[in-house]
């Protein structure tokens, strides 16, 4: 199950890393689109609030963008950190990042790694207390 979580959170990373640049390429699309360029051209056929609209719109739209890479990037570094360590507070945090960036190995990496912990923690009780009597 370990190396199943691995795998996962792995590929999680990726993933992450992959979306975090097709985020910012669409946020530097959104800020060009929005720039007073274009604005100047909607002006034209449309008039000055459609363009002051035009413009606050695509500007929101970029900020959204970027925010959503900083989630992704925040995701692919939990995830790479929960690989390496397995730790249930690194796993659930990385759990938490995936669901925000909607990176669902990360989700399935993170629950399997808290599942084996578990597993883990319940064989050590055991010893112990047999080791007790």
């Amino acid at each position: 199950m370990r190396r199943l979580s691995k795998a996962f959170l792995t590929v999680s990373a990726i993933l992450s890393f992959v979306g975090m640049g097709l985020y910012l390429i669409g946020a530097v699309v959104f800020f060009i689109v929005g720039s007073p360029l274009v604005a100047n051209k909607v002006a034209e056929q449309g008039g000055e609030g459609a363009a002051i609209g035009y413009a606050a719109g695509m500007y929101t739209a970029g900020a959204i963008f970027v925010v959503v890479a900083i989630m992704a990037l925040l995701s692919g570094i939990f995830s790479n950190k929960a690989k390496r360590t397995q730790v249930k507070g690194d796993l659930v945090t990385a759990i938490v990042f995936s669901v925000i960036s909607c990176t669902w190995l990360g989700v399935a990496g993170g629950a399997v790694g808290l599942v084996q912990n578990l597993k883990e923690q319940r064989a050590d009780r055991r010893k112990n207390i047999v080791d007790a009597q």
